[in-house]
């Protein structure tokens, strides 16, 4: 899918538009409904954290980039990698969904009039926290590669500021299926330093990749522009592995 083009122009707007909102919110709902909030979000977290690598094997509800997806060896990795992220995500949103059945209680108590101002205070600072960890899940969605232009609305917008945090999340999450840690980085678009590509090269060829396809790989997932001789020579070795003429079009269409 691709992201209307008229969303780059907004996107910072709308970043701060919510962001203000949620403070706004946050000082009327108070401390005591937000720091249960908090609470309730790790234990999700944590829950989901548990449960989505095994439904991403189970359930996969979406593709790979299509650059990476058909790539004999390499694309298993993204596929679980990337329904890892997509599930984590749905559950997160899923539960806490569920715990605003437990609020009722919680905002009786927050209206007495001795912690009420105590409570408007800490929720404005509680407020601010979840706000940017809502926007860290929607930079995570973005990168995801459910959207063809995610990963340049991100870089484009103030969402960028967060993709530190957001890095150390992918490299987390993909460290279950790659403890090199080589996915997220790939994933996430990062810049690859001169050792990064050696563990890269080195990475490909413990995968089994033969000798003559590891560096034209390795600059496929650097995003580096490959040679017409190049990709033919990675298309034929697609071929050899089994990956049909269809997925081969539609591989070499994404490179238009």
């Amino acid at each position: 899918m691709t992201l209307p083009a008229s969303i780059f122009q907004y996107m910072n707007i709308a970043i701060l538009v919510f962001v203000v909102v949620m403070l706004i919110y946050g000082y009327f709902k108070g401390f005591l409904l937000q720091i249960f909030s908090i609470l309730i979000f790790i234990a999700v977290a944590f829950v989901s954290w548990m449960i989505a690598p095994a439904l991403a094997k189970a359930l996969p509800l979406m593709q790979a980039n299509e650059q990476f997806n058909v790539i004999p060896i390499i694309g298993p990795l993204f596929q679980d990698s990337i329904n890892t992220i997509f599930w984590f995500i749905i559950i997160v949103v899923g539960l806490m969904i569920l715990s605003l059945f437990f609020r009722p209680v919680l905002k009786g108590i927050g209206k007495i009039p001795i912690i009420k101002t105590v409570n408007r205070i800490l929720g404005l600072l509680l407020a601010g926290l979840k706000a940017a960890v809502v926007l860290i899940l929607v930079t995570l969605l973005l990168n995801s590669g459910l959207f063809s232009n995610g990963k340049a609305l991100v870089t484009q917008s103030y969402l960028g500021q967060l993709m530190p945090v957001t890095q150390s999340m992918v490299d987390s999450i993909s460290a279950k299926f790659d403890p090199s840690g080589l996915v997220g980085k790939i994933m996430t678009g990062s810049e690859f330093s001169a050792d990064d590509t050696i563990a890269l090269e080195n990475w490909l060829r413990e995968k089994e990749v033969p000798d003559p396809i590891v560096p034209i790989l390795s600059k496929l997932l650097r995003l580096k522009p490959l040679s017409g001789t190049e990709m033919t020579s990675l298309v034929d070795w697609m071929r050899t592995n089994g990956i049909s003429e269809e997925d081969i079009t539609k591989f070499m269409e994404s490179f238009k």
